[in-house]
């Protein structure tokens, strides 16, 4: 039954399937001030965020507002239920997947790609049932493959450098890198103190972890230049500085003899190569001591 109410504000056909698809519910409008925001409207208005996404469609995947827009503040309710049933064709990408292999000749932690993926696609026709138009089923009818992805191949590095030994060393970490030591720990009499040991090299040379551990640092670091530093667990750290390159990123495991970085000249310093550190609960050490 259909109050005269009703039938007085329909005004024509139009305006019949608008009440028939809104519904007769009064939309409450706001607009937008400068300072507005989705939670300070909802508050005002003793609604929630969630109810001012659902009255505004427009708004589900973002917060944000510019002065002068209008929003709904209640989702209209429809008086009828209207069901609509048609059949689609559409063309689709299929994602293609990703094989790993070892590779003797990649330093570990380095990644190389041997075969790039490629999409393949495929015509699918589906079955969508709406109601309100607002899409509530989905229903795949056929497919026709019509092209297969190729699978993206990677080689993953297995190459390790073989540890030299050091001076007196107790074996605890392996040589970050090869090369003749410029400039050991200890006093120096331009410069006060050394707090860690210079490795010559050219830059791009490969920087590895010299032991297992978590990467706390990876980044600029004002003199040091492009620096990284490991965590290796009972207060033992070390740090690798004037990187051109850096390899990891914070919070990222490491593995003993992982690529870490790329020899460089950066920060303060007056060629290439590695300035390399060991500290025990934040106190520097004499690298020397521990490599092995």
């Amino acid at each position: 039954v259909t109050s005269q109410a009703t039938f007085d504000a329909i005004k024509g056909p139009d305006a019949a399937l608008e009440m028939l698809i809104q519904g007769k519910d009064k939309i409450v409008q706001h607009e937008i001030k400068k300072g507005d925001s989705l939670w300070s409207i909802a508050m005002a208005n003793n609604l929630t965020v969630n109810d001012l996404r659902e009255a505004n469609p427009e708004l589900a995947n973002t917060d944000k507002l510019k002065p002068g827009m209008k929003i709904n503040l209640v989702k209209a309710e429809p008086l009828v239920q209207v069901a609509t049933v048609v059949t689609a064709t559409v063309q689709e990408k299929i994602p293609y997947g990703i094989t790993y292999k070892n590779d003797s000749s990649l330093w570990r932690g380095q990644q190389q790609v041997e075969q790039k993926g490629k999409y393949g696609s495929r015509q699918v026709t589906y079955r969508i049932t709406k109601v309100n138009n607002e899409e509530i089923e989905k229903e795949a009818l056929d497919e026709i493959l019509l092209e297969e992805p190729v699978t993206q191949v990677v080689k993953r590095g297995t190459k390790v450098m073989v540890a030299s030994r050091g001076d007196g060393g107790n074996g605890v970490l392996a040589w970050p890198t090869r090369g003749t030591i410029t400039s050991a720990y200890g006093v120096r009499r331009s410069s006060g103190i050394h707090t860690g040991m210079d490795i010559d090299g050219d830059t791009g040379d490969p920087i590895f972890a010299a032991e297992d551990g978590v990467v706390l640092e990876s980044g600029w670091k004002g003199n040091y230049g492009y620096c990284v530093v490991i965590d290796h667990g009972d207060g033992l750290s070390t740090l690798y500085a004037h990187l051109s390159k850096l390899k990891v990123s914070i919070g990222q495991s490491v593995k003993r003899g992982d690529l870490v970085g790329l020899m460089g000249s950066t920060g303060r310093s007056t060629g290439s190569h590695l300035h390399f550190e060991v500290r025990i609960n934040g106190r520097h050490q004499n690298p020397k001591r521990f490599l092995e």
